[in-house]
């Protein structure tokens, strides 16, 4: 079970060796999220106990470094990107199915868990600025963890977040 791995080594966990140890019946429930959720429902028949929604903010993070920020020609092919990011879940959701068939190809994995996926999700994907609630959200997280054992020590996240960019992102296309 997954209790008996040491608290140390917990949370180094890959949702792929989760995945493994679900489906060869060394765990009995798994906590994980997207596609390896939807995989290893369409793989082993698991049933959802309950979701993140209420619980957990749903943000994935984009990350940069101090330095590439600062640098004004680093930071312009940031805020470009992100722009294509946001461009490009704009079209994914215009085009469901060829995104789906698109990205199944391109990971192996069969388009119909993607479409699931995109059914499932709590919300539409999409950029938004660094607020007060993201930043609480990964702290609650965070302290969930820490309190669990999950990670060794509690953290203040705050520091990790930076929001010079927020400008920025208003004038990408949403």
């Amino acid at each position: 079970m997954a209790s008996s791995l040491p608290t140390s080594r917990r949370w180094r966990a890959h949702p792929r060796t989760g995945r493994a140890a679900f489906e060869r019946g060394s765990l009995d429930a798994w906590i994980t999220y997207g596609v390896q959720a939807q995989a290893v429902r369409a793989s082993v028949g698991a049933q959802v106990l309950t979701t993140g929604l209420g619980r957990l903010s749903g943000n994935y993070l984009y990350a940069a470094s101090p330095a590439a920020l600062a640098d004004p020609a680093r930071r312009a092919a940031i805020i470009d990107y992100l722009g294509r990011v946001q461009r490009s879940y704009r079209w994914a959701d215009a085009h469901a199915d060829t995104s789906a068939s698109l990205v199944g190809a391109a990971t192996e994995v069969p388009a119909a868990i993607y479409t699931r996926q995109r059914q499932e999700r709590s919300a539409p994907t999409r950029l938004a600025p660094v607020d007060a609630s993201a930043i609480a959200s990964q702290q609650s997280v965070a302290d969930t963890f820490a309190k669990a054992g999950v990670i060794p020590a509690a953290v203040n996240v705050a520091p990790l977040w930076d929001q010079s960019l927020n400008g920025d992102l208003k004038g990408i296309e949403t």
